[in-house]
């Protein structure tokens, strides 16, 4: 019986260690163990919030770690393709309204894609990301920065949580409590104006990356204070915990990647950020008409407005006119729809003989994109399929 597991804090060492055989590789996961133990280490109510899971120990053998705070979930392994640790470490996650996956490595996107698929969740937020790393080495042997003497270094407070979130997005959740959680338990760096204490640039710590959310007002990008912000935050890192640097940009942001590399950074992964929620079920929708002789039942019910599903139980042994009836009875309803799943008990003759997909086309204006057939188990009641896209006049 598969169950996820806590590893210990203990065992987290020999953990990092596995990954450690390669640092550039696995730089994410191995800066998330560290950054967040010494996190419990300054807050130790922490270790009760975040947990470090495995799926019956796996990780001893293949290193698939999982690691949930929240709702926020982060996932790696070292085993190979398909990744079935993977897959069976997330079919134990119990989701609760929202969820997002943090800094996923896009080897396993295509898992991650079913997983949402499975679950009936519907993508909220998506981004990708191209990770930077330099080494710890190179990182110490950065320059010491001089700033303009009207500016200087000082750490944020919470009094900047405010404009911080005004100016700088994220990868999806609760900007407000992500932001002044970092400012209170990782660390920052800003530069500001000395004379009028002007905010210019800042960047926060993050777990699954050494920097994230580095930013300088627009004003003030051709200064190089970007670099000099970045290198010196780097070059902290580096020294006060021993770590590896590594960052993400966000595809397609040409000057930061041109940024990034005359650094002296070197790409080594691409990476996805994704927020889902489960599909919202409504406008659900009971019908029973006919007598025993032909009687039909229908439930229906739609996924966001967009999907109906609608179930009917239409006797095998019966003409289909109480069908089109019945179809006719919720046209309003059907007509909001984009797709449709209709599925249920049919004629087999009818079935065969287009004679139902004539009528939803004629009556709906409905094209069958995917009509499908198959017996149940036991052979007997034969099963239709239809999947319909509704063609709206304005189409």
């Amino acid at each position: 019986m598969n169950k996820l597991t806590r590893i210990s804090l203990q065992n987290l060492q020999a953990l990092k260690q596995m990954y450690s055989a390669d640092r550039v590789k696995n730089v994410v996961t191995i800066n998330a163990i560290t950054n967040i133990l010494d996190r419990i280490e300054k807050t130790p109510e922490l270790e009760e919030r975040v947990e470090f899971l495995s799926l019956n120990d796996s990780w001893k053998q293949n290193g698939t770690l999982l690691i949930k705070n929240d709702s926020r979930i982060y996932f790696n392994s070292l085993e190979n393709s398909p990744y079935e640790s993977v897959k069976n470490a997330l079919d134990e996650i119990k989701i609760k309204d929202e969820i997002t996956f943090v800094s996923i490595s896009d080897k396993f996107r295509p898992i991650l894609k079913d997983f949402l698929w499975y679950n009936g969740l519907e993508t909220t937020f998506e981004q990708g990301t191209c990770g930077y790393y330099i080494s710890n080495n190179d990182a110490k042997n950065y320059p010491d920065s001089i700033l303009p003497n009207d500016l200087e270094f000082r750490s944020l407070s919470l009094e900047n949580v405010d404009e911080i979130n005004e100016i700088s997005p994220r990868e999806g959740g609760d900007d407000l409590n992500y932001i002044r959680n970092s400012i209170k338990h990782k660390e920052t760096l800003a530069i500001f104006e000395k004379s009028s204490n002007e905010l210019i640039g800042w960047c926060l710590a993050m777990d699954f990356c050494s920097i994230g959310m580095g930013v300088v007002k627009s004003n003030y990008k051709r200064s190089r204070l970007g670099s000099i912000l970045l290198m010196t935050m780097s070059k902290k890192l580096a020294i006060e915990k021993n770590v590896d640097i590594n960052w993400n940009v966000v595809h397609g942001h040409t000057i930061s990647h041109k940024w990034s590399l005359s650094l002296g950074l070197k790409k080594f992964d691409t990476f996805t950020w994704l927020t889902a929620k489960e599909k919202k079920i409504e406008d659900r929708l009971e019908i029973e008409n006919g007598d025993a002789n032909d009687h039909i039942e229908l439930s229906a019910f739609k996924i966001d407005k967009r999907l109906a599903i609608i179930n009917v139980y239409n006797n095998p042994a019966h003409n289909i006119e109480q069908l089109k009836a019945t179809l006719i009875e919720i046209k309003e309803y059907i007509d909001e729809s984009e797709d449709i799943l209709l599925i249920g008990d049919f004629n087999y003759n009818l079935m065969r003989s287009n004679q139902l997909e004539t009528f939803l086309n004629r009556k709906f204006g409905m094209a069958v994109l995917l009509p499908r057939e198959a017996t149940t188990n036991a052979g007997t009641t034969i099963d239709g399929a239809l999947y319909i896209r509704v063609i709206h006049e304005s189409s």
